[in-house]
């Protein structure tokens, strides 16, 4: 009978720390801020995730290479919606879809993109 170079014990945490690496590398992108009460802003957090919005623009919306912080938009809700339905032709290019006027997806997300933005800072003396 051949003898086991490794005790037992010594294999199942090779084994316990291969698993919990493979689990960790196939591990999806964190999720954007916890969902406000406003249930169109948390319907636009699950259109966000479903589009992956956060692959381009940061799981918080803090932007990236990619594509623009959402955190300091000056857009308002219009404008939003406008850039949503006819997205430029670089965001365009590099994945973002057209998002229709009908869709019941474009009032969620405008509100979800609306809720991110970080409160203006308060002037200084």
């Amino acid at each position: 009978m051949k003898k086991s170079l490794l005790p037992p014990c010594c294999l199942l945490a090779i084994l316990f720390a291969a698993a919990c690496a493979v689990d960790h590398i196939s591990a999806p992108a964190a999720p954007p801020p916890t969902p406000a009460p406003d249930p169109l802003v948390a319907q636009g957090q699950a259109r966000w995730l479903a589009y992956k919005c956060y692959e381009c623009h940061g799981t918080r919306g803090e932007g990236t290479d990619d594509a623009p912080d959402l955190t300091g938009t000056r857009l308002d809700a219009d404008a939003v919606a406008l850039f949503l339905q006819r997205p430029s032709a670089h965001a365009r290019s590099i994945g973002m879809p057209s998002i229709p006027a009908g869709s019941p997806d474009l009032q969620p997300l405008v509100a979800f993109v609306l809720s991110l933005k970080s409160p203006p800072s308060p002037p200084q003396q």
